[in-house]
């Protein structure tokens, strides 16, 4: 059959879905299970808090079926063939195949002297859980670049069609082929339009830097990998598997855990000495970094910028508080200016630095606090991001609470929870944020008392 539609019921999420998956099309509808506010959303954000659910995306990626579209509940998914049949999926604005990978190539804005070239690999989306497959896996990172880099430049966007929220641009179960792909893809480019290897730089943050340091390495060129997701256990563990990487009961998405190909990758390869890794201590991965990359780099080939921004608190904010030193060392890269060595930046006297208020809308529009029960283990804070389009519940205990809420810019809320021990009925706070930033609502809310319960407000930094 060409095309199966499944209704999802409560009974269905009690069980391993059993299913024959048809030849191209597949609909799935939730409009009838899961919270009420959250029936017309897509399967995506669903799949965090069902594991049944999060089993059946896994494992529909792997045998190559991608979600491309939703509406009112009912997901749709297609089996990407080959990238010729699956093109009228990928909306992006002047999209070029090769082989089985998409692209775009944007024009120098000067014609002059020999021709350059920077790649360009896309992180996990601003909207990653979004239906629109062009938003979620072929997302535009710095639209401007071509402005801050030499005039005769190329920039070529490669996407990232496949996983649940892409494949890092590595093999996966569903195909072998990918990182051959974008290998050749960058010599068919550079082949086209007469541009020498040394006039390549690849670039990206995030899932983007992982396939920066993966594809540099992997094929010698000049790269720059911004805070590169190399262990897949801090998203695992902290951020629910958002990016759907944990082998699941019936099935994996990759071979291996980025930690065992990574460890693996560079240990067993000549490291070129044109590779800079720039993170941050104050990011999560840090360590993750330097165990997996560095203490495997035994001839410390690659240069590790460790910059201590003092707006640098998670991994997203990595990127955009260190564009200064981005565009030093890709420029540096085009222009041959000198080496660069590792070095920490502004790490001596970072904790003397006064961090000035920022107060800007956020994405977050509502927090709700809920008591289900006597049970201080069913108290927990619901978020819900209206971008997202999806809640997601933490739970709330009687010590201060870090609670990283995704997609939030990295920011950071603490609150405390007292006296917990009196309620017995029911409860729901509402807190709007639609039209004003978190920081100046949270600030009017700095005690909030509710049938015996006191919820304080810490901070938001």
């Amino acid at each position: 059959m060409e095309e199966l539609k499944i209704v999802l019921t409560n009974e269905m999420l009690s069980k391993a879905f059993d299913f024959n998956l048809p030849r191209s099309i597949l609909y799935i509808d939730r409009s009838n299970v899961g919270l009420e506010k959250e029936r017309m959303h897509n399967l995506i954000g669903f799949a965090q808090r069902e594991p049944l659910v999060k089993d059946l995306l896994i494992y529909l990626a792997s045998k190559g079926f991608y979600l491309i579209e939703a509406s009112q509940g009912v997901s749709k998914f297609e089996k990407f063939i080959n990238a010729e049949s699956f093109k009228h999926n990928v909306k992006v604005k002047n999209l070029q195949i090769y082989k089985e990978l998409y692209y775009t190539l944007d024009e120098p804005l000067l014609n002059f002297g020999k021709n350059r070239l920077i790649v360009l690999f896309s992180s996990v989306a601003d909207f990653a859980f979004n239906a629109d497959i062009s938003r979620r896996n072929f997302f535009t990172n710095f639209s401007t670049i071509s402005k801050y880099i030499p005039q005769n430049t190329y920039v070529l966007r490669i996407g990232d069609i496949g996983g649940v929220l892409g494949n890092f641009y590595m093999n996966t179960t569903y195909s072998n082929k990918i990182e051959e792909g974008v290998q050749d893809l960058i010599q068919f480019i550079l082949h086209s339009n007469n541009i020498e290897k040394s006039d390549v730089v690849l670039y990206g943050a995030s899932k983007g830097g992982t396939a920066t340091l993966y594809h540099g390495i992997l094929g010698g060129y000049k790269s720059i990998a911004v805070d590169p997701i190399v262990s897949d256990t801090y998203h695992e563990e902290n951020s629910f598997d958002s990016h759907f990487t944990q082998p699941r009961k019936v099935s994996r998405l990759y071979p291996q855990s980025k930690q065992e190909k990574f460890s693996n990758f560079i240990k067993g390869r000549e490291i070129p000495d044109n590779i800079t890794i720039l993170y941050s201590q104050n990011s999560p991965i840090y360590d993750a970094i330097n165990s997996i990359v560095r203490d495997n780099d035994k001839e410390n080939k690659i240069n590790y910028l460790n910059v201590c921004h003092p707006e640098i608190k998670t991994h997203p904010d990595v990127a955009p508080k260190t564009i200064n030193i981005l565009m030093l060392v890709l420029n540096n890269f085009f222009y041959n200016l000198g080496k660069i060595q590792s070095k920490n930046i502004d790490c001596n006297d970072v904790t003397k630095i006064e961090k000035k208020e920022v107060v800007g809308a956020l994405k977050l529009t509502k927090l709700i606090l809920e008591k289900k029960s006597k049970d201080i283990n069913n108290s927990y804070l619901r978020a819900y991001d209206k971008n997202l389009q999806n809640y997601q519940d933490y739970p709330l205990t009687k010590t201060i609470t870090e609670i990283s809420l995704f997609k939030l810019k990295g920011k950071h809320l603490s609150i405390v929870e007292l006296d917990a021990t009196t309620v017995s009925n029911e409860y729901s706070i509402s807190i709007s944020l639609e039209k004003s930033s978190i920081l100046s609502k949270l600030a009017s809310l700095t005690n909030i008392e509710k049938e015996g319960i006191n919820f304080l407000f810490l901070s938001i930094s």
